[in-house]
């Protein structure tokens, strides 16, 4: 019998999340300054390297403003965030997406595979479109089957589609782009084969491909407009 060894969390992280988990939550605000280090390191019992490490992480992650000789400020993360910031809004929300930050990552979504879409529709070959065609092919295979496998599994495969679709595009930044974002896509994508079945989320995804096959760009981004609008719609 083999045990896993323990993740067990060090001052440092603990230090991070726990004002990571104070300005999002609101019980610190934009604007607020926060004790000096050595205040810090006093109250929350840990060397005055640990606060300084993290004050410096939590600076990075766009929630903490440095101003020499003055300070350190609470940040609007929202202009200020990364993809760092992203992974502690979902950890500080237990993995689970608000409507606001699913339409604000559809959009994205919709704005960058626009693009994609319409270059594939202008110029593409069937191979290039056989890798993202045989995920979906697989996809609809396994829930066909005798042992259906659960929509966390269709989101999962759902991302590795739409990752396949953009490394067949030429486009050299996007699919490194998507790698930083999986968590979310992965977890939209389960959250939408909940909606409205993982067949039907498959069979929409499927029709991208006769419009690129037709050579309608703008037919693709309608389609993929509309059924994102009407996931959306059905968001609480």
């Amino acid at each position: 019998m083999k045990f896993e060894p323990l993740c067990v969390p060090n001052a440092l992280d603990v230090f991070e999340q726990q004002v990571e988990s104070m300005i999002i939550s609101g019980d610190l605000k934009i604007g607020d300054r926060l004790p000096t280090e050595s205040e810090l390191a006093e109250s929350m019992q840990i060397s005055k390297s640990i606060v300084h490490t993290g004050i410096t992480n939590l600076s990075r992650k766009g929630f903490l403003r440095i101003v020499p000789r003055h300070g350190v400020y609470v940040a609007n993360y929202v202009e200020y965030g990364t993809a760092d910031t992203l992974m502690a809004i979902i950890r500080y929300h237990d993995g689970m997406m608000d409507k606001q930050m699913i339409t604000s990552i559809l959009h994205t979504r919709v704005a960058l595979e626009s693009l994609v879409l319409r270059n594939l529709a202008a110029n593409h070959t069937e191979e290039q479109l056989e890798k993202p065609l045989r995920i979906l092919a697989e996809i609809r295979e396994s829930l066909n089957g005798p042992n259906p496998p659960d929509n966390m599994w269709v989101g999962e495969m759902l991302h590795q589609e739409y990752h396949a679709l953009n490394i067949v595009s030429g486009n050299l930044l996007l699919p490194i782009l998507l790698n930083s974002f999986a968590i979310f896509i992965v977890e939209y994508s389960r959250i939408w084969a909940d909606q409205i079945g993982p067949l039907n989320a498959v069979k929409l995804r499927e029709k991208v491909y006769d419009y690129i096959r037709n050579g309608d760009g703008d037919g693709a981004v309608r389609h993929l407009e509309g059924y994102f609008d009407d996931f959306i719609n059905t968001l609480k």
